[in-house]
């Protein structure tokens, strides 16, 4: 069953209050080698944190699985793994898994420098199969980066932001064979190969099977809905994630982004759909959502 989760008044202040500061505040550069000598952030705004969307479902403790994490969201304090590091708190611990050797760096020295010991960062892509990838890494908009099957149609989407990449041979492993401890949480970010990380993580899901899972849907607009047709890797997922006896809530997390525009995300879990009314989430079908985004317009 799918639901929609309402944004909260806390969630749109949070983001107005974003979008005022200064767009040319300090960031982590791959060509400084200099310092970076300011307080951790994340964990300063962890109370927040803990009250938006789908940090709200995490707990003090839990132990969290981040598939990807860009280094350019570190200092804007929008980098997913860093606030499921402040969330989880002291007894709690965060598994980043990241392919890219830029990002890797710039966590590593952000991790060193915030003396931060509840993070195991871990080298690999992420697939439904133990083989080597092509990573293409994009220099001008990082979060563009992704495994490469089409070098030309990465190549158009990094045109777009000036055309500057750089790829690596990165060794790719699935879910079940870098996890080997209970998870609570496991969120997924990594352009468009959600579906083959999750092929790869059927025995993760079979022992965690109270596991809550996240992962990007797309932008929305009020003109073209989710910008989602039926054969697209995101409608596999959630297709795989039902069959699995998940229920699904659609929200606005648009913290990770800042974008004009509502950002989706999409969580899997196995909640009743009485507990989930409960919380706020409204029952939607989904094909109306994808058709019709007028009639939830409202809700975002």
């Amino acid at each position: 069953m799918y639901f929609i989760f309402k944004l909260s008044e806390l969630q749109r202040a949070y983001y107005r209050f974003k979008q005022q500061k200064n767009p040319e505040a300090k960031t982590l550069s791959i060509l400084n080698k200099n310092s970076y000598d300011y307080l951790n952030r994340y964990a300063l705004l962890s109370g927040l944190y803990s009250k938006l969307f789908p940090y709200n479902y995490v707990n003090q403790a839990d132990h969290v699985v981040q598939v990807s994490c860009v280094h350019t969201r570190i200092p804007k304090e929008t980098a997913q793994a860093f606030i499921f590091s402040s969330v989880t708190g002291e007894k709690g611990y965060v598994t980043l898994i990241e392919a890219s050797p830029i990002n890797i760096e710039f966590i590593k020295k952000y991790i060193d420098e915030q003396n931060i010991n509840n993070i195991n960062l871990i080298h690999s892509a992420v697939y439904n199969q133990h083989t080597t990838i092509t990573f293409g890494h994009c220099l001008d908009i990082p979060g563009n980066s992704r495994i490469l099957k089409n070098e030309q149609h990465f190549q158009r989407v990094v045109n777009r932001w000036g055309g500057k990449w750089c790829k690596y041979k990165i060794p790719a492993n699935t879910l079940d064979d870098l996890i080997d401890s209970k998870v609570d949480f496991l969120n997924i970010t990594i352009n468009g190969f959600e579906y083959s990380a999750l092929e790869g993580a059927s025995r993760l899901m079979e022992q965690n099977p109270q596991m809550r899972i996240t992962f990007p849907w797309k932008q929305y607009s009020k003109e073209k809905g989710l910008r989602v047709n039926k054969n697209a890797q995101i409608i596999k997922v959630v297709d795989l994630l039902t069959q699995r006896e998940y229920n699904i809530v659609f929200a606005d997390a648009r913290q990770q982004t800042f974008v004009d525009t509502p950002f989706i995300t999409g969580l899997a879990l196995k909640k009743s759909s009485s507990e989930l009314k409960g919380a706020g989430c409204i029952p939607i079908e989904l094909d109306k959502l994808i058709n019709c985004p007028e009639k939830y317009d409202h809700l975002w």
